[in-house]
Parts: structure tokens; C-alpha cells; sequence
């Protein structure tokens, strides 16, 4: 009887004792791979309003390929004295006179200057230089 009741023992408690007493056993977890390491971007900036008192580049003018009209005057208006070409917008900057009647060719944008408007133009000779618009008016034909 003794035998019976060690060996029960040993059937049926000695496991329990053993797996009581035992380090637990590692269960097996699922596992997901490991993630990759995140690794920080710069977002694109962001444009910004430009304040109003900020200065923008001169635009760069772009040629073309027409050729300004050639524009002419007469001289006019002069009651047959005839005006003076001037080497600047000043009544006494006197270089040549030419006769009323003599076409020239305006070669540059009008002025104001003396109380008056100025016309830059090129004689027959090619001299450049400034009459008053009063003694010119358009020229007609070619």
C-alpha cells in the first residue's frame, strides 16, 4: 500500500510540484518584423506674401524684332524766320537755323523744359539736337 500511495504520488503530484516549482517556460508571442527607423523630410517651403513696401527687380525689357516707324516734322509756324536747332532744350543753346519747310527726323522722346515742349530731332545734315514742338507739325508724304 505504500507502494500504491508513493506511486500515485509520483504520477500524479510529482508533475504538479514540478511544474509549480519550474521556471516558466517562454510562451511564444507573434511578433511583427521591426519597423524602419523613421527618418525626418523637409516639407517644401511655403511661399510667403511679400510685403508692400518690398522692392521687385527691374523687368528686363525684351526686344522685338519690329522697327519703331521713322517719324518727320517741318519745320512751321515760324511765319517764315525759321527755327534754330539747340544742342539741349534751352532757347539760347543756338546752333543752326534751318528754314520753315525743312523736314527733320524726330529721334527721340518729347521734353518739357522752359515752359515748353521740346522736340529731339536730327537735321538734314544728321546733327541731332532739340527744337520747340510749337515750330514743327507733321510732315506729309515721304
Amino acid at each position: 500500500m505504500r507502494l500504491t500511495i508513493v506511486l500515485t504520488f509520483i504520477i500524479l503530484v510529482a508533475p504538479c510540484f514540478l511544474l509549480a516549482c519550474s521556471p516558466a517556460l517562454p510562451t511564444q508571442v507573434p511578433t511583427t518584423p521591426p519597423a524602419r527607423p523613421v527618418t525626418p523630410t523637409l516639407a517644401p517651403p511655403v511661399p510667403t506674401t511679400v510685403a508692400a513696401t518690398a522692392t521687385k527687380p527691374a523687368a528686363t525689357p525684351i526686344p522685338t524684332a519690329t522697327i519703331p516707324p521713322v517719324v518727320w516734322v517741318v519745320v512751321a509756324n515760324t511765319d517764315g524766320i525759321g527755327v534754330y536747332l539747340r544742342d539741349s532744350p534751352k532757347m539760347d543753346d543756338k546752333v543752326v537755323a534751318w528754314p520753315e519747310g525743312t523736314k527733320l527726323r524726330v529721334v527721340g522722346l518729347d521734353t518739357e523744359n522752359e515752359g515748353r515742349r521740346w522736340k529731339q530731332v536730327a537735321d538734314p545734315q544728321g546733327r541731332t539736337g532739340w527744337v520747340p514742338a510749337e515750330y514743327t507739325a507733321p510732315a506729309v508724304g515721304p
